[in-house]
C-alpha cells in the first residue's frame, strides 16, 4: 500500500473480494476497526524500529522527529565528519554544506471531515510533521500577508493570491527535504491554512535546522525564494524560542530549483540559479517533487498516513544508496 500508494478502502475492498466475490452475501463491516488496526500497527512499528522498546524511558521518552528515518549522507558533526572539519580549505567547504529544499504541495488538502476528538494523532511530532500546539499558537500571533510579488508565474504565487479554502481544514503542506539525497526531514511538514504564506515555510525551515549542525554552511532552495529570502534571517529570529533561529547571512545560500528558474525574472535567474552558485555541483533540488502522496482522511490518519508514507520513502532511499553513489564514483 505504501509502495502503490493505494487507498485503504479500496484495499479492505479487495479483501472483501476475496473472502466472498459472488455478491450473495452481506458481510459485516470491519471498515472502522481496520482502519483503527491500519493506524495503530504502522505507529507501533515506527515505534519498534526506532528502538523505543530498549530505551530506558520508553514511549513516553520519545523526542520530536525521533522516528524518522533520517539521511545518512547529510553532513553531521557528530556523526560523518572528520573532527577539523571547520578549517577545511575554501575548496573544499562544499563537502560541509547541507542542502535544503523547501516546497509545498496544494494536492494534499484535508476535507473538514471528522475531528482531533474523534480522530487524534499518536504522534504526530514525533515523527516528519512539526508540533501542533506551537505551531497553532505562531500562527495566531502572524497577521495576515498583503500582497505577493509578481516575480514568478509559479503555482504557489497563483494559489497564494486564490481562494480555494471553502469547505477543507487544511488547504496543502508543506515539506522540507534534504536536495541531494532527497530524504524528508525530521519535524519538515506543516499544515497550510489558507494559503502559502511565509510564516508556514518560516516555521518549517526553521524546525528541521533543529535536527542539524548550527555551524554547517545551508543551501536552501525554493521556487519562490527570491522573494521569502528577502528579511528571513531576521523573520527567524522572531519564531518561537522552540525553533528560534539565528543564522548568519555568509553561511546561508538560496537558490531556486533548476524545474522553476526559467520561470522568473532575469534578473531573479541570474541572482539565485543552481547553475551559477559555486560548490552546488549537478545538484537540481526537483527531489521534494517526488514524495507527495493524495488522501482524504481525518486529521489523525492524515497525519499518521503521511509519516509512515514518507518513513518508507526515507528507507527505499537508505537502501538505494549505494547502487548511485557507485556510479558517481565510476563517472568521476
Amino acid at each position: 500500500m505504501l509502495y502503490h500508494s493505494e487507498r485503504l478502502y479500496n484495499y479492505y475492498s479487495a479483501l472483501q473480494k476475496l473472502t466472498d466475490n459472488s455478491g450473495t452475501r452481506r458481510l459485516p463491516s470491519r471498515y472502522k476497526e481496520f482502519v483503527r488496526m491500519k493506524l495503530e500497527y504502522a505507529h507501533l512499528k515506527s515505534l519498534k524500529r526506532a528502538g523505543r522498546i530498549h530505551d530506558p524511558s520508553g514511549v513516553s521518552g520519545t523526542k520530536c522527529g525521533e522516528l524518522t528515518v533520517v539521511c545518512p549522507a547529510c553532513p553531521d558533526p557528530e556523526v560523518n565528519l572528520l573532527r577539523d572539519w571547520e578549517s577545511a580549505p575554501s575548496e573544499r567547504c562544499f563537502l560541509y554544506t547541507l542542502f535544503i529544499t523547501l516546497d509545498a504541495c496544494f494536492q494534499l488538502k484535508r476535507r473538514m471531515v471528522s475531528s482531533v476528538e474523534k480522530d487524534p494523532s499518536l504522534g504526530i511530532d514525533l515523527g516528519y510533521f512539526v508540533e501542533v500546539e506551537p505551531f497553532r499558537q505562531y500562527l495566531l500571533s502572524v497577521t495576515d500577508q498583503k500582497e505577493m510579488s509578481t516575480c514568478s508565474s509559479l503555482a504557489a504565487l497563483d494559489y497564494a493570491n486564490s481562494k480555494f479554502s471553502h469547505g477543507y481544514a487544511t488547504t496543502g503542506v508543506c515539506l522540507g527535504v534534504c536536495a541531494r539525497q532527497e530524504f524528508i526531514q525530521p519535524n519538515s511538514a506543516a499544515n497550510l491554512q489558507v494559503r502559502e504564506r511565509y510564516a508556514n515555510m518560516d516555521y518549517t525551515f526553521a524546525s528541521l535546522m533543529r535536527h542539524h549542525g548550527r555551524n554547517l554552511s545551508v543551501v536552501v532552495s525554493y521556487d519562490i525564494v527570491c522573494q521569502w529570502s528577502k528579511s528571513l534571517l531576521q523573520r527567524v529570529k522572531t519564531l518561537p524560542p522552540l525553533v528560534r533561529l539565528d543564522l548568519v547571512s555568509t553561511m546561508v545560500r538560496f537558490a531556486v530549483l533548476k524545474l522553476h528558474i526559467h520561470s522568473h525574472t532575469k534578473h531573479f535567474q541570474h541572482n539565485y540559479s543552481l547553475y551559477y552558485l559555486p560548490g552546488v555541483g549537478c545538484t537540481d533540488g526537483k527531489g521534494i517533487e517526488w514524495p507527495w502522496v493524495n488522501i482524504v482522511m481525518g486529521p489523525g490518519a492524515h497525519t499518521e498516513t503521511l509519516n509512515d508514507h514518507w518513513g518508507h520513502w526515507n528507507w527505499q532511499k537508505t537502501v538505494g544508496l549505494g547502487e548511485p553513489y557507485a556510479s558517481y564514483e565510476t563517472s568521476a
